[in-house]
C-alpha cells in the first residue's frame, strides 16, 4: 500500500539524517567541504556546493538530531496516516491543501 511506502521512505530518511548526523561531526569536514569550493565553481558545480554547503550549515545548527528525526516522524506519519486511512469527499473536505494557490485562486473566482 502507499502507506507502507511511506513507511519505508520515512525509515530511509531516519537513517539518512543519522548518517549525516556523524558525517557532518567529522574533523575537518567543513574544511574540506570549503576547500572544495572553487574547484566546485570552475567545474561548473558551484551552486550544487552551496546547495551542499548552506545544508552542512543548516544541519550542524540542530543540536538534538534524534529529537528532530522524531518530531519530523511524527508529523509526517500523522498526515500520511490521515490522508491514507480518511475518506474524503471532495477537495473541500480534504484535510491538506494539496492545490495550494491554484486552487485558492479557482476558487476566489467562483465566488
Amino acid at each position: 500500500s502507499n502507506l507502507a511506502a511511506f513507511t519505508k521512505i520515512m525509515a530511509m530518511t531516519r537513517n539518512a539524517g543519522e548518517a549525516l548526523d556523524h558525517v557532518i561531526r567529522l574533523p575537518m569536514i567543513y574544511s574540506l567541504m570549503r576547500g572544495m569550493r572553487i574547484p566546485a565553481r570552475l567545474s561548473g558545480f558551484g551552486d550544487f556546493h552551496a546547495f551542499l554547503e548552506k545544508g552542512y550549515r543548516t544541519f550542524v545548527a540542530v543540536k538534538d538530531v534524534p529529537a528532530f528525526l522524531d518530531s519530523v516522524e511524527q508529523r509526517m506519519t500523522e498526515i500520511f496516516e490521515r490522508v491514507f486511512t480518511e475518506p474524503v469527499a471532495s477537495l473541500d473536505d480534504c484535510p491538506i491543501d494539496y492545490l495550494g494557490p491554484a486552487r485558492r485562486s479557482a476558487n476566489l473566482e467562483k465566488g
